[in-house]
């Protein structure tokens, strides 16, 4: 029993080693392209954490020897679960990575909005502003 609980506390600790490489490693990219900022920790964190998962499931897919089917009850072959697993995660990492720009799409989006001129004040806005000010 001891033996199973340590080795689980030591897969924690080398996942939790994992997460924090991935987020030093991120926050050095967004820096690259300057899109970090602080705010964004709480998002990277997640992104980490489901990178690092990914590296695990990647594994376990190679100690399967890339086995993507398997043998339904009938006779028949379907899309093995880990596979799926696989690709989910991997749509959740590009989904983080564009919204932190570190893809060329999310990156374009980032600039293109920091690129847009500011917006006109309708009358009624320069209105409120100036009552502000009194």
């Amino acid at each position: 029993m001891a033996d199973k609980q340590q080795i689980r506390v030591s897969f924690e600790e080398q996942q939790l080693k994992n997460i924090k490489k991935i987020m030093k490693k991120t926050i050095v990219l967004m820096t690259q392209v300057n899109t970090y900022k602080p705010e964004f920790d709480p998002i990277i964190a997640i992104y980490a954490r489901i990178q690092a998962e990914y590296n695990e499931i990647c594994k376990e897919y190679m100690d399967t020897c890339y086995k993507f089917d398997e043998f339904t009850d009938t006779g028949g072959t379907k899309k093995a679960p880990i596979i799926t697993t696989l690709e989910s995660y991997r749509k959740d990492i590009l989904a983080y990575a564009s919204q932190l720009g570190l893809t060329p799409s999310g990156l374009n989006k980032i600039n293109a909005g920091s690129m847009e001129p500011p917006r006109k004040l309708s009358p009624l806005e320069k209105m409120l502003n100036e009552t502000d000010k009194l």
